[in-house]
């Protein structure tokens, strides 16, 4: 399950604004590489919508089926919170398709 998190105002490559909603994943413990300690994450995705911004910040809270995953994309550049510039060949995309079998019969 996701959740809808915000809603936000965002420009197109004609500079169009359109709203996107911004979907949450819920908690995930991952293991740090360097320190082998665990650490809870969510991942976060932006998904364009044909909604006013009023409509959809209505929409914010509600949960919809699906998952957020990771998928391939051209490399770009983006700062950490530490501020480090790293150079990223992926962005996390909103499915509504399960990753495996136990996701789609336990959802």
């Amino acid at each position: 399950m996701i959740t809808i998190t915000q809603a936000v105002i965002r420009k197109n490559s004609k500079n169009e604004e359109f709203v996107a909603l911004i979907l949450t994943s819920g908690v995930e413990m991952v293991k740090a590489k360097s320190t082998n300690k665990f650490y809870a994450t969510v991942r976060t995705a932006s998904v364009p919508s044909t909604l006013s911004l009023e409509l959809a910040k209505e929409m914010v809270g509600q949960r919809m089926k699906g998952m957020i995953v990771k998928s391939p994309c051209e490399p770009y550049m983006y700062k950490t919170h530490s501020g480090e510039e790293i150079e990223l060949t992926w962005s996390y995309i909103y499915t509504d398709e399960p990753e495996n079998l136990t996701e789609e019969v336990f959802s």
